[in-house]
C-alpha cells in the first residue's frame, strides 16, 4: 500500500504545482486586462485546484475500513444472535 500512497502522492503534487502555476499565469493576464483570457478560465482553474486538493492519498479510507469490519462481524453476530434464540425458546419450552 505505501507504493501506491506514494504514487498518488506524487501525482497530486504534480498536478498541483501545474494548477497553481496556471493559476498565478491567469492573474497575471487578469491584471493586465489581456483579451486572452476566457470570463471562467480563472473559476475554472479555482474549481480543479479544489477537486484536486480533495483526492485521497491512500487508496482506501478509515470508512473503508469500518465498512469490512462490519461485513466482517455479520457472520459472528447471527450465530450469537441463534444462540440467543435458541436459549430463550429452550427456556420458554422448558419451563413453560
Amino acid at each position: 500500500m505505501r507504493g501506491v500512497h506514494q504514487r498518488i502522492h506524487e501525482i497530486k503534487e504534480a498536478e498541483l504545482k501545474w494548477t497553481r502555476e496556471k493559476i498565478h499565469q491567469s492573474e497575471t493576464l487578469l491584471h493586465s486586462g489581456s483579451p486572452d483570457i476566457s470570463p471562467g478560465h480563472m473559476a475554472d482553474l479555482v474549481a480543479n485546484l479544489k477537486l484536486i486538493e480533495d483526492v485521497p492519498e491512500w487508496p482506501f479510507e478509515s470508512l473503508t475500513i469500518v465498512h469490512v469490519m462490519a461485513y466482517l462481524l455479520i457472520p459472528l453476530a447471527s450465530w450469537l444472535g441463534g444462540l440467543l434464540i435458541e436459549s430463550l425458546l429452550e427456556i420458554v419450552f422448558v419451563m413453560g
